[in-house]
């Protein structure tokens, strides 16, 4: 069910088994597990079911370091979190992504990629994906399918592309009809109080400053990477640090993906159907895919480099045809029953650039694949300690403190980005498709320089089995506090080029099993 914690008496003790704090991916996901099977659930969502400016701009504080979004538009508050408004694009992390590798400092997941296998599985349906089946040769039709490529330098993957699941509204109905699942909204947790090595409530408040706590005896934490950090540093009551915070560990690690539009462009000889694979979005077997080239993991220990993609991105020069122009002026004034303005000017156009106009037609007609693309490049960051998310003096509207983010672009990003061009254009050239132009956009420094995240937010919690170096164990439970969980992206040490949410989603169906069978 739903309640409306304003609604709740001033001071109202809730006493139950697990509180979830947070209602996005994993808090949803969680909640979900334990649907119906008697254990009483409270789950607390500081938003309600549609956004509101006043709770958004909880999300507010300062940044440092490389420029990045404002903090308050890279989150969404309100029920179904950031799932409210996202592309749907989900895939494993790679095995090579969870290993510890020399050459990624800190590198390296307590766990390994087959322990999240069957979890993946049982995310699939939860993100409304296709097959569990990332093979690319898999999804092959016909010419449409992988370049053949070098396969000990240069591999294909495939993105599987959800309708995207808008959380919020996928689960509402699950979540208003499970007896042992209360769901509270416009609840805010301001303190995580102990009880020696226990969380013993929580304290919360909405934004009329009423304020009430909850009692459980697991507490799980899944508001986002950076809100999961800001909670256990403010939570300071007992412990001056904050909450698993021993080691000066909490806010530390933030990483996004990074992100280089138009990093270069690749004419083809002829029009090839394989393209498709890496330049759209194409729908098989009741599944949308999505394929990008990357390094093999032989190739990137072999030159040092972290995981990185590229996809391709097709121009449409119609879009920058004078001749097209002209034509769509003329036929839109001749439909509205008038002559258009510079009526000649438009005809001579349309006679002297008459191929691009036949061109047009055959595409709008056939729609071939096309010869022209852009390349578009990202790349994980090296796990950095000093990215990170500490506490500023500000205060927002429920007198806690805000954040200030520091993050850092990785220095050898310039090599990671010359070495996956010029592997591709090597690949290209080596295979007679085309050849491939590094850099299409000016210097690779101008474009570091304009780069944002992709609103992939993750690490500040990381997981590893020494508390020295992170804040949650392999089963996500913060080190010094023995009924406390993280979920979501911010336990990832690690992150691989991928979006997170399918893994984000795993992991959380993945904890929900561990504290059932701990319970």
């Amino acid at each position: 069910m739903f309640i409306d914690a304003r609604s709740l008496p001033a001071g109202e003790v809730i006493d139950t088994q697990i509180c979830i704090i947070g209602a996005g991916a994993a808090g949803i996901t969680i909640a979900q597990e334990f649907a119906g099977n008697g254990t009483q659930v409270c789950l607390l969502e500081s938003g309600g079911f549609d956004p509101d400016a006043e709770t958004q701009e909880l999300y507010a504080g300062e940044l440092t370091g490389h420029h990045y979004q404002t903090l308050d538009t890279t989150r969404l508050r309100f029920f179904g979190g950031t799932t409210n408004h996202w592309a749907g694009y989900c895939r494993p992390l790679d095995p090579i992504d969870m290993q510890a590798r020399p050459h990624v400092p800190n590198s390296g997941w307590p766990i390994d990629r087959a322990v999240l296998d069957p979890y993946y599985k049982r995310a699939q349906p939860v993100c409304d994906l296709g097959r569990y089946d990332y093979e690319p040769d898999n999804w092959r039709q016909g010419e449409y399918g992988p370049f053949a490529f070098d396969p000990a330098k240069l591999i294909s993957g495939v993105i599987q592309v959800g309708p995207p699941t808008r959380f919020g509204e996928k689960y509402r109905e699950a979540i208003r009809t499970a007896r042992n699942v209360t769901c509270y909204l416009h609840a805010n947790v301001t303190d995580i109080r102990l009880a020696g090595d226990q969380v013993s409530e929580v304290k919360v408040a909405c934004l009329d400053r009423k304020s009430f706590s909850v009692k459980a005896k697991i507490f799980i934490l899944a508001t986002g990477s950076i809100e999961n950090a800001r909670i256990l540093l403010y939570s300071n009551s007992q412990r001056p640090a904050g909450i698993g915070n021993t080691h000066d560990i909490v806010g530390r690690y933030f990483s996004d993906h990074i992100v280089m539009w138009e990093s270069g462009q690749l004419v083809t000889d002829r029009r090839y159907a394989e393209a498709m694979l890496y330049g759209s979005e194409q729908r098989f077997d009741n599944a949308k895919i999505i394929g990008f080239a990357a390094p093999s993991p032989e190739f990137q220990r072999q030159r040092e480099i972290p995981n990185c993609a590229m996809c391709l991105d097709p121009i449409n020069l119609s879009v920058r045809s004078q001749a097209i122009a002209s034509a769509k002026q003329v036929m839109r004034a001749v439909g509205e029953g008038r002559v258009p303005d510079q009526f000649a000017t438009h005809i001579g156009r349309m006679i002297s650039d008459f191929d691009d106009l036949l061109d047009a037609a055959y595409r709008k007609a056939m729609n071939p694949p096309p010869k022209l693309f852009t390349t578009r490049f990202w790349t994980e960051a090296v796990p950095d300690p000093d990215c990170r998310v500490t506490l500023t003096g500000e205060k927002d509207a429920l007198g806690l403190p805000r954040v200030k983010l520091d993050w850092r672009v990785p220095a050898d990003l310039p090599r990671t980005f010359k070495i996956m061009h010029e592997l591709f254009a090597s690949e290209i050239g080596r295979l007679g498709i085309g050849r491939v132009q590094i850099g299409l956009k000016g210097s690779v420094e101008a474009a570091i320089d304009d780069l944002e995240g992709s609103f992939h937010q993750m690490g500040t919690t990381r997981m590893h089995t020494d508390p020295r170096h992170g804040v949650v164990d392999a089963n996500c439970r913060v080190h010094d506090v023995h009924n406390l969980y993280i979920a979501g992206s911010s336990v990832f040490p690690a992150y691989g080029h991928i979006n997170p949410t399918l893994t984000i989603v795993a992991l959380a169906i993945r904890l929900a099993d561990h504290i059932k069978q701990a319970a």
